[in-house]
């Protein structure tokens, strides 16, 4: 198994956004139930840490195939780095065939 990262062009990350949201919401809603507002995860969530100036956000590939995504704030001065958003696609350890490949 290969897995690699892949910078996500910034002109991309309305999808990545998109499917940030898609996939926190299952857990949201699964173990919380749909919020009053009726927005799971609530677009400033997802802004502030694509959007921090310190951010790198990646696509996640396992053997060439999109399984999910990260954004990772990087510290270059202190070293001191996290990982803020992680995601990986519900069905990619059971049927990878609708995963986007690239």
């Amino acid at each position: 198994m290969n897995i690699r990262f892949e910078p996500v062009p910034r002109n991309e990350f309305g999808d990545f956004k998109k499917d940030v949201k898609e996939i926190f919401a299952i857990g949201v809603i699964e173990h919380f139930g749909m919020p009053d507002d009726g927005e799971p995860v609530p677009d400033r969530d997802v802004d502030e840490a694509l959007y921090h100036p310190k951010a790198d956000v990646f696509y996640v590939y396992q053997d060439n195939r999109q399984v999910g995504g990260v954004v990772l704030t990087i510290d270059k001065e202190t070293h001191r780095n996290k990982m803020d958003l992680f995601y990986i696609y519900p069905d990619t350890g059971r049927n990878t065939s609708g995963l986007k490949n690239r």
